[in-house]
């Protein structure tokens, strides 16, 4: 491999600081960057065997995570109180789409490589949106700011998750995000690197839990980490109504009939 990796988000010199089998049977290298701490992995030459399948057997955690974020994600836009269309970009089998709308949200559904299941119907139609959602997809960009412009085209507010990498780096062995076993893991974010995107990009960051969100406005710190945190008692303390579910209108739509 190339020991001369730059890095992927701020161009910086990396350093190859271990090494792992990936899908069982492939050496890789990962490589730190040594100003904003992102780790990204030898150029991925087995990526079109790890999406096989889109979602991995080994994600038991899909239906949970949709269920916790989908409170959190209700409870920052009542914050930040968007009035239009939203778009979950990479939305996996649709899911989260049909959760928000349940709850009021008018979100539409994208995803490249896996079939819509639960929010059929409600497709990307536009190119603008005024906010856009994009969850455990900053893990598997082997060209992250390509994406990035791509989803800030899209929007001036991205909620997004990763688990934030700590620093210094550690093992491979001793992180269990790395996931070597299913090989789509191949881009690992310190807050510094997300920093560095935001200041690329012109947009204020917020960031705890896991939970990352990039934006144009400003939005209030303490009710932000009050939704990271509680977001059901959030809701409470701050006085956040719910909305009225888009599930009867839904139904109507593709059925005739009223529920």
């Amino acid at each position: 491999m190339n020991k001369d990796l730059k890095c992927k988000i701020c161009g910086g010199k990396t350093e190859c600081f271990d090494h792992a089998t990936v899908l069982g049977k492939y050496s890789v290298h990962y490589c730190a960057c040594q100003y904003c701490g992102f780790v990204q992995t030898e150029e991925p030459y087995w990526l079109k065997e790890a999406y096989s399948s889109a979602i991995t057997d080994s994600d038991i955690g899909l239906v949970a995570r949709n269920i916790h974020l989908s409170n959190v994600v209700d409870t920052v836009l009542k914050i930040i109180n968007p009035t239009g269309q939203l778009l979950d970009f990479g939305g996996g089998y649709g899911m989260f789409v049909r959760m928000m709308r349940d709850k009021g949200w008018d979100f539409e559904w994208y995803d490249e490589y896996c079939e819509n299941l639960f929010a059929k119907g409600h497709e990307m139609q536009r190119d603008h949106y005024e906010v856009v959602t994009s969850f455990e997809l900053l893990e598997h960009l082997p060209n992250p700011l390509e994406v990035f412009e791509k989803l800030f085209a899209l929007s001036d507010t991205l909620i997004c998750t990763s688990e934030i990498i700590p620093q210094p780096a550690p093992r491979v062995m001793d992180w269990w995000y790395y996931a070597t076993e299913t090989g789509q893991h191949v881009a690992f974010y310190s807050r510094k690197s997300l920093s560095v995107i935001a200041e690329k990009f012109d947009k204020c960051l917020y960031a705890k839990h896991g939970i990352i969100i990039f934006s144009d406005k400003t939005i209030p710190e303490k009710k932000i980490n009050l939704a990271f945190n509680h977001p059901i008692i959030a809701r409470l303390v701050l006085g956040l109504n719910d909305r009225e579910s888009l599930l009867g209108e839904d139904y109507y739509r593709l059925t005739g009939k009223r529920i």
